[in-house]
């Protein structure tokens, strides 16, 4: 029982171990699984980061690749025998090889044979002493054979013990090109700097030499050791300069440039001039460590330059001979001329017969041709230095070139030859700013000279509105004639001072040859260019081009007076002139004007008349007199308060500028050239003082009938005027020798032919005594007393005509 009882519980322990044992066993086995399924999803976890990371390494990897691949750098590798084992593409495009040719191969074969050694060695140092990084320049050479220059870098790197090189390396042949040129470019001006006779020098901040260069020496006679480290503006310089010197110094310091002179003392002692162009140079750092001066000898210069300011005072003081020669000559001239001009004019205005006229006249063109002789060597001088000025005006063109055209007709018939003026796409109401004077001394000029030279055929002006742009009007200008023509030889001599196209023209045919010469400037002054085409025995062409500004009509000034038709009567005027002749001109033009004329001889007496309180409304002052001139005797005027608003007027016969300035200068109110006229002295007095007393002369000409013929074409009218005063002037002749011999029926068939012309432009008495000689039942000396007294009226109507 016991033993059973033992047997049992033992079998009851066993069960209860087992089942125990069993519990552990189940309770490990879940651990166990769920231990296991822990692991595998930490193993797939795993499996999924290692194919990401392998993802993501194999892209670096192909984005390096295809850096490598497409760099523009040459990218190879080598192993530590210097074996090639990589290339990328753009090192076997560069080389010329293909894969197959470098990989294996020792990278010698990409050395050109002269560097070998030298990048060999270079690398050999590299491996020995493990230099990570290294970098060289070096030609490579192409499978072609070529050398192309390269920068290489070569990484080392050490890969399971062993060595490896990558190599990185850039195309820089275009550099080295360029390099190359900078230096041949700079051994090039090296050169020539050498070989001029340019000394260069260098200096550092301080001023100190750092290198005297051989022309440097060669210029100064120092050896380079005996400057070197020396003060260059104390070794170099007088005392007097050594502050300019400095001066510059610092401007360099401040890094301006610099060109100047100065005087540098030689090793001898003596100096020498030169010309130094300065300039600063710079460290990598952009400081200013000192400036290199080039220096060139140009003591020679300096000499001439002495000489020429020599010969330039030399020159002015016969410029200043020259100008009061010409001031001198034009007061000689001129003061004589107002006389003999003045008193011509005056007696031309008085009962003459017609010999007596004839004779007047031709005086007075005498006259005027020496005064425009006169003004012509006036005008060149002022032409060549430079002193002309056009004096701009509103003008009426077409009126001018009408008053052109009456001017010359006569000449041109008389030598038979035809003259015409026509002008294109012109209105007689346009107005443009011009210099009317100049204007007309050129065409004078040009259309006097193809009369002259022109025996037979014809000489015409033309004028042509090209075109109107910006407020301009663009002008040509055509003089052609028929004459003799300029042989090419001479027709560039032609506008010289004093030529003429044959040295015979001035015996055959006459003149100065300044004409040309002076219209040449002239032109040249309006924006033009004066141009000749000639042929000899066919004619010539003078033309040129201008504009003018468009403007609009001007009317005369209200205050505008007719010297025809007002005297200064009642006005008291002081006359200061000391030549008699111009005294007695003087006195009878203001007399006739109803003036109380008072005449002095000097400005001293001038002085001495107002001192006595004189009064007057004006003086017309004299420049130069003797005892005291008239600008002496303004200024002490005008220093007088009891006088300082009296007007004065200088009379000079000097007509430069100069001159005139200095009557204006000096207080006086105006100006009056000699010799002028009648009318200009009316109008220059009446600019101060108006008339106010009408003397109403008698007017002899009516234009009624023969503007209602021509219908308002001025050109026309012009035209028949001109014929009518050619024609005029032929008959006073006639007349007169009718008169002498009584010739009753040739005045009668005389006067006859002339009424028409006289019932268009004369006054109805005028053509009453035309009817009346006519009558058959005259007594001869009844038509001869008439005769003369029309005679007397047709001058007088010939008179107005030509000043009206």
């Amino acid at each position: 029982m016991d033993e059973l009882e033992l047997i049992k519980r033992k079998l009851a322990r066993e069960i209860a171990a087992r089942k125990k044992a069993e519990e552990i066993l189940e309770e490990r086995s879940l651990k166990l699984f769920e231990l296991n399924q822990s692991l595998k999803e930490i193993n797939a976890s795993h499996q999924k980061l290692i194919y990401k990371r392998t993802i993501e390494i194999q892209e670096k990897e192909k984005n390096y690749r295809n850096f490598i691949e497409n760099s523009n750098d040459i990218i190879y590798s080598t192993d530590e025998k210097g074996l090639i084992t990589y290339a990328n593409p753009q090192g076997l495009k560069l080389s010329g090889y293909g894969s197959d040719e470098l990989i294996g191969n020792n990278y010698s074969k990409l050395v050109s044979e002269r560097y070998f050694k030298k990048i060999k060695s270079f690398y050999r140092t590299q491996f020995i002493k493990k230099i990570p990084s290294t970098y060289i320049e070096f030609p490579m050479i192409t499978k072609l054979g070529e050398e192309l220059w390269i920068a290489q870098t070569a990484d080392m790197s050490i890969v399971d013990g062993k060595s490896r090189f990558n190599f990185v390396a850039r195309d820089i042949s275009g550099r080295k090109k360029a390099e190359k040129a900078l230096l041949l470019s700079e051994d090039k001006y090296r050169s020539i700097i050498e070989n001029m006779e340019l000394g260069l020098l260098e200096i550092d901040r301080d001023g100190k030499i750092l290198k005297a260069y051989p022309k440097f020496t060669k210029l100064t006679g120092y050896e380079s050791s005996e400057l070197e480290g020396k003060l260059a503006a104390e070794t170099l310089l007088s005392p007097e300069d050594v502050a300019k010197m400095n001066q510059r110094n610092s401007e360099r310091r401040h890094g301006e440039p610099g060109v100047y002179e100065t005087r540098i003392i030689k090793k001898d002692g003596t100096d020498v001039w030169v010309l130094i162009s300065g300039a600063p140079y710079y460290d990598e750092k952009n400081r200013m460590i000192g400036s290199v001066g080039i220096h060139l000898d140009i003591s020679h210069q300096k000499r001439l330059e002495e000489e020429l300011i020599q010969a330039k005072e030399i020159a002015e003081h016969s410029l200043e001979s020259k100008d009061l020669f010409l001031a001198n000559m034009s007061h000689e001239i001129r003061t004589p001329l107002n006389g003999v001009m003045g008193l011509t004019e005056v007696l031309l205005q008085s009962n003459l017969n017609g010999e007596q006229r004839n004779y007047l006249e031709t005086v007075m063109v005498s006259s005027k041709n020496l005064l425009f002789l006169i003004n012509g060597i006036l005008d060149l001088s002022k032409l060549s230095a430079g002193n002309l000025e056009l004096n701009i005006q509103p003008v009426e063109l077409i009126s001018e070139l009408i008053h052109i055209k009456n001017a010359f007709s006569l000449a041109a018939e008389k030598k038979g030859i035809a003259f015409d003026i026509k002008w294109h796409n012109m209105l007689e109401s346009e107005w443009y700013q011009l210099d009317a004077v100049r204007l007309n001394e050129t065409l004078t000029n040009l259309i006097g000279n193809a009369i002259k030279f022109t025996d037979e055929g014809k000489v015409s002006l033309t004028v042509k509105k090209q075109l109107v742009e910006d407020g301009f009007a663009y002008f040509s200008f055509e003089v052609e004639d028929t004459g003799v023509g300029i042989p090419d030889e001479d027709v560039e001599r032609i506008f010289n001072r004093f030529e003429q196209a044959s040295n015979n023209d001035s015996l055959i045919y006459g003149g100065t040859g300044l004409g040309l010469a002076i219209s040449k400037k002239i032109v040249e002054l309006m924006g033009g260019k004066l141009n000749v085409i000639s042929s000899p025995g066919k004619g010539s062409k003078f033309f040129f081009e201008t504009k003018f500004p468009m403007t609009e009509k001007v009317e005369k000034p209200d205050n505008f007076v007719d010297a025809s038709n007002y005297a200064f009567e009642g006005v008291r005027i002081l006359v200061a002139e000391d030549v008699e002749i111009n005294q007695l001109l003087i006195k009878k033009i203001l007399g006739d004007w109803k003036c109380d004329v008072m005449i002095v001889e000097n400005g001293q007496e001038v002085l001495d008349v107002l001192l006595k309180k004189e009064v007057f409304d004006l003086i017309l002052m004299d420049v130069r007199m003797p005892v005291m001139n008239g600008l002496e005797a303004t200024r002490y005027i005008r220093e007088n308060p009891a006088y300082g608003d009296m007007p004065i007027i200088a009379l000079t016969a000097n007509a430069i500028k100069e001159e005139i300035n200095k009557c204006l200068n000096a207080g006086m109110n105006g100006y009056l050239s000699k010799p002028y006229s009648q009318e200009q002295l009316f109008s220059k007095i009446a600019e101060f003082i108006r008339p106010s007393v009408s003397v109403q002369k008698q007017s002899f000409i009516d234009l009624d009938g023969l503007k209602a013929v021509t219908n308002g074409d001025l050109e026309f009218e012009e035209r028949m005027i001109s014929l009518f005063v050619e024609d005029s002037t032929t008959r006073i002749g006639q007349l007169e020798e009718c008169i002498s011999n009584m010739d009753d029926e040739r005045i009668m068939s005389i006067v006859h032919a002339m009424k028409p012309a006289v019932s268009y432009i004369c006054v109805d008495s005028l053509l009453e005594q035309v009817k009346e000689i006519e009558q058959g039942d005259l007594s001869s000396e009844k038509r001869m007393e008439l005769t003369s007294s029309f005679l007397l009226q047709l001058r007088l109507v010939l008179d107005e005509l030509i000043n009206r």
